[in-house]
């Protein structure tokens, strides 16, 4: 897949934000937490079973050279009531341009929680060759998300920006869902893994690969745990750790991807003899413009930049490795109260939770990870990071949202390690702002045929770049004989003298 250009950044964040902030037989039935056993298999939610329904075409427009045909998986709202209400969740199979596709096709698991999956693929579609070149890639819009019905998207909160304001609108957005019937505690992890098992069922297949790039990495691993047989091989793109207090580490790593960036620029001759002291600056002109923000235009509208507000724009820029080398220029220009490159790239229009069913997202936070921390747990981690992050990644909108969303606590088994002997490769991006490395080192633990790759210049979500999508391939050609690509140790965080000598 060749990487994302700096035209293209907005639609790209609209694909990739996936933080918090897809397997042929194994040989081994003794992969998971020994939660599942004949007492659970007595439970109608143990054997989840849905409906196919192909449809005539698909709802996403595909680029020249790619195939897909689609259609609807309808399943229970509530496995244990499988006579109640139903879902219909979109799915899209992507076409091998193989003429004998391998029998295990790739399964992608999309982040957020709450990200649309099927629109995403579809915007990068061109650049799965390597994949489709030996199998089909099926990709579904997990319950809540995307053209799946319903979607549990929360119109109420896109323009708040206060605290008092989000509570009023999640609870417009809470009651509006209750009023519909929609039963908010079966959109979590447990039953999006159900929807993936149901899905192999209906389309008749044996056994599958897995692609989960954050939240879907969670998915992943919770598939690991409940139907590990099905499973040849998985893939886990920026790890999100099911047993960790994630909430409270939010800031902590985006404090360490900012420091990424402001070592990379200054071990990087390019950068830091145009930028030099870029940690400093940054900081600096974080407090100068909160003093005295600047005004810039916006079609007929005026938008005040202040300190907060670039700290907020050059987050979300840590998620494109295109964003990232914008950075230095940014912090340069604005410095002399330049917005040229904010404005040429539109990037205040750049939203990081594009595409992010809020509701979804709620209902997967608040069961499965506020129960694992505080405010007193995230008051402390915050308490370690610089003020001008932690005031932007500041998880307490969750733990005061969580009430007011009212979904019960996940069992205690979800947040266990996973155990498991799935041949399984770990990709992690040295600037990842949402999924540290480190994470994936914690999941590794547990799991005793992991390959862990580390690309020096990826970020979130590390198949969006070329090498990243190379060791990808390779891994799911032959995930027996797995080593790493050429590129991963040709990989250098040296960005910007990268970037200048491909364009020579």
């Amino acid at each position: 897949m060749k990487p994302i250009t700096s035209r293209s950044l907005t639609d790209h964040f609209r694909t990739i934000r996936t933080g918090l902030p897809l397997a042929i037989v194994s040989a081994s039935l003794l992969i998971g937490c020994g939660d599942t056993d004949v007492a659970t298999q007595k439970d109608p939610a143990a054997q989840p079973s849905g409906t196919f329904t192909p449809e005539k075409s698909c709802p996403v427009e595909l680029p020249q050279g790619v195939n897909a045909r689609c259609g609807k998986l309808q399943v229970p709202e509530d496995y244990a009531k499988p006579g109640g209400q139903k879902l219909q969740l979109q799915v899209a199979i992507f076409e091998s341009t193989s003429a004998a596709p391998a029998k295990d096709p790739l399964v992608y698991l999309s982040g957020g929680p709450g990200a649309a999956a099927v629109s995403g693929v579809a915007t990068v579609a061109a650049g799965l060759g390597a994949i489709l070149a030996e199998r089909d890639m099926i990709v579904l819009d997990q319950r809540g998300t995307g053209f799946s019905s319903p979607a549990l998207t929360c119109p109420e909160l896109e323009a708040v920006t206060d605290a008092v304001g989000a509570i009023s609108a999640t609870t417009a957005c809470h009651d509006r869902f209750a009023e519909q019937g929609v039963e908010l505690g079966q959109y979590n992890t447990e039953n999006d893994a159900r929807d993936v098992r149901a899905l192999r069922r209906a389309l008749d297949l044996s056994s599958i690969d897995l692609l989960g790039t954050s939240y879907g990495t969670r998915l992943a691993l919770e598939l690991m745990r409940q139907e590990p047989y099905s499973l040849r091989a998985v893939a886990l793109d920026s790890t999100l750790a099911p047993d960790l207090d994630a909430l409270a580490q939010v800031a902590a790593a985006a404090e360490r991807s900012f420091k990424q960036v402001f070592a990379a620029c200054a071990d990087d001759p390019m950068c830091s003899t145009a930028v030099p002291g870029l940690e400093r600056r940054f900081y600096q002109l974080v407090a100068t413009l909160n003093d005295k923000p600047i005004t810039l235009k916006q079609g007929d509208a005026e938008v005040t930049l202040d300190g907060t507000r670039l700290v907020q724009l050059l987050g979300t820029l840590l998620y494109d490795m295109n964003g990232i080398l914008l950075i230095p220029s940014i912090i340069a220009e604005a410095e002399s109260g330049v917005t040229t490159s904010i404005e040429k790239f539109g990037l205040l229009n750049a939203n990081a939770e594009a595409g992010v069913a809020a509701g979804m997202n709620l209902s997967v936070v608040c069961a499965e990870y506020a129960p694992l921390t505080s405010q007193a747990q995230i008051a402390a981690a915050e308490g370690k990071v610089r003020p001008e992050i932690a005031s932007v990644w500041n998880s307490q909108k969750y733990l005061a949202a969580c009430p007011i969303w009212s979904v019960p606590p996940a069992p205690s088994a979800m947040s266990k390690p996973v155990k498991s002997d799935v041949r399984t490769l770990l990709l992690a991006g040295t600037f990842d702002p949402s999924t540290p490395p480190s994470w994936g080192d914690h999941v590794a633990e547990t799991l005793t045929h992991a390959h862990q790759t580390s690309i020096a210049s990826a970020t979130h979500g590390v198949i969006l770049t070329e090498c990243g999508m190379i060791a990808l391939a390779s891994f799911l050609h032959d995930p027996d004989h797995f080593a790493d690509p050429e590129c991963v140790a040709q990989s250098s965080s040296r960005i910007w003298s990268q970037a200048a000598a491909a364009q020579h």
